[in-house]
């Protein structure tokens, strides 16, 4: 009763069937008042090594933080902290090469995505103050968070997509000393390797 009482009083969920990802991004798209409280936390992604079957898949994310002060990150439903199902990650094709080897101008069609929609109160959740609605990180310490994504996402061709944090998913809502929250953005890095944040898609059959 107190688990159900919990997400109702957070958020509302309901459930978006296959629609593309870049309409989405209007959908959910909430207005962020960024302040310069000194803040920087930056996100590693990346994709599992081999993918067999697209409905099978997984992307871990890394939250660093590279500031100076301890950082209480609420876990936003719609965010790299969370393992709902909502609309946290793009899939872009990587541009493909013909025959003598130059590459396409022209990008192909980002993957659809059925997720989960997430109406999300930051101040609601803040004022709780319940551990399991935040994160909190010491200077240079991280966090991985594993996300299962499947049978979220529809690929329209085989080959490479670079991963990319969907709209909602581009800054962490940080409470502050003294209550107010902040709004932090995310800088996405690849950290050690280069290729972590591409994703291989093989050809059916």
């Amino acid at each position: 009763m107190l688990y159900s009482t919990l997400v109702l009083a957070l958020f509302s969920a309901s459930f978006s069937a296959a629609v593309p990802s870049g309409h989405e991004h209007a959908r959910f798209h909430k207005d962020h008042h960024v302040r310069d409280v000194g803040h920087s936390l930056t996100i590693q992604l990346k994709a599992q090594d081999d993918v067999k079957d697209p409905d099978d898949l997984t992307i871990a994310t890394t939250i660093i933080n590279k500031g100076s002060k301890t950082v209480k990150i609420l876990n936003d439903p719609n965010g790299p902290l969370s393992q709902w199902k909502t609309h946290t990650f793009d899939f872009v094709p990587l541009p493909s090469a013909g025959p003598d080897g130059v590459k396409s101008k022209t990008v192909g069609q980002l993957a659809d995505v059925n997720a989960i929609r997430v109406k999300y109160n930051p101040s609601a959740a803040a004022a709780l103050d319940d551990p399991s609605t935040y994160t909190v990180l010491q200077p240079g310490e991280n966090k991985t968070v594993v996300h299962d994504l499947s049978g979220m996402y529809n690929f329209h061709s085989p080959g490479g997509y670079t991963i990319k944090l969907a709209s909602p998913a581009q800054y962490f809502d940080v409470v502050e000393d003294d209550g107010s929250i902040s709004s932090v953005p995310a800088t996405l890095t690849t950290g050690e390797a280069e290729n972590t944040s591409i994703l291989n898609i093989p050809a059916s059959g």
